[in-house]
């Protein structure tokens, strides 16, 4: 044999071999666990967890530390074997046992992972299954049978730091009963002062969400849009603004003496005081949901025009 061959030869192994650790790698995806640590999670999981470690035994996953704490301390019987918490990295499918809460927390803290949000919580607009299917849609995760569907998320800055979202921004008055004045601008024009409670702003996804609440429009999820809702006005003619994603919504506190305050996805970030501001963009982040069918308007239709959810 000559050493061309030899080397000719050894390069297609190498080639070979790397083509059947690709393949192995998309057959047995890792998990990783995330809950809301109610007993309907724990109770998910805990199946979730007997049917991996008795059927699918080389599905490696991990628990949030939490989680696991909690589940060590209401089963010190509890037998599995995971992966250490360092090796969670962005190839890792997150699991989410919540509502969009807990949806909202995950999609903050692992930006880059593809997130399967089942449904825990009471309404779950962002969960693509309930708790007690689980097992059924197990196989298709784990043969990678589902779609990765990408949505937008906006950002906002205030005092020179950047935040970003999935659902919304709002600026709300920091007392309960007192309005606030608001001036909202597009890019450089700008709209005389609004007065009421505060101001949303929503990207697609977040349309059902506060912004739907307050009397916004619902969007689908994929649109290049903001849309800009206005909170109890005291000017019954304003209504919802909807704009391109390419514009900048800068939301100003044109109260003379009140504070208000900056909320993003149910979190108090800052007070603004009057005369701030924040500016309101696309981010260049986007949010990964495992889907398994296209049910957007199946859940629009179960979820809020019928109300068949756990609010009720």
């Amino acid at each position: 044999m000559s050493r061309i061959t030899f080397f000719i030869l050894l390069l297609l192994n190498i080639s070979v071999q790397s083509h059947e650790d690709e393949n192995l790698s998309a057959k047995n995806p890792t998990f990783h666990i995330i809950s809301n640590l109610t007993d309907i999670s724990f109770e998910s999981i805990l199946s979730l967890i007997e049917e991996l470690t008795a059927n699918y035994p080389s599905i490696m996953f991990t628990l949030d530390p939490i989680l696991e704490e909690k589940l060590n301390e209401l089963h010190d019987d509890l037998s599995y074997s995971s992966l250490p918490q360092y090796e969670v990295s962005k190839d890792c499918l997150i699991l989410v046992f919540g509502g969009d809460g807990s949806i909202l927390r995950t999609a903050r803290s692992l930006p880059e992972n593809k997130i399967l949000g089942i449904n825990c919580g009471s309404f779950g607009f962002l969960c693509e299954i309930n708790n007690d299917e689980i097992i059924d849609y197990l196989p298709l995760l784990i043969k990678h049978e589902y779609q990765v569907k990408s949505v937008s998320k906006l950002s906002f800055s205030i005092n020179n730091n950047e935040h970003v979202f999935l659902n919304e921004v709002v600026i709300s008055g920091a007392e309960t009963g007192r309005p606030i004045r608001v001036k909202i601008q597009i890019n450089d024009f700008e709209f005389p002062p609004y007065v009421g409670d505060g101001v949303i702003v929503s990207t697609p996804i977040g349309s059902t969400a506060y912004s739907l609440a307050a009397g916004g429009a619902v969007t689908t999820p994929y649109l290049p849009i903001i849309q800009v809702t206005p909170i109890c006005s005291f000017f019954p003619q304003v209504k919802p603004l909807i704009v391109s994603d390419s514009k900048i919504v800068s939301l100003i506190n044109a109260s003379k003496d009140n504070q208000a305050f900056v909320f993003c996805d149910g979190e108090k970030i800052s007070e603004i005081g009057s005369n701030q501001s924040i500016d309101v963009f696309k981010s260049d982040e986007n949010c990964h949901f495992i889907s398994f069918s296209d049910n957007f308007f199946n859940k629009l239709s179960t979820k809020i025009f019928l109300g068949k959810n756990r609010l009720l």
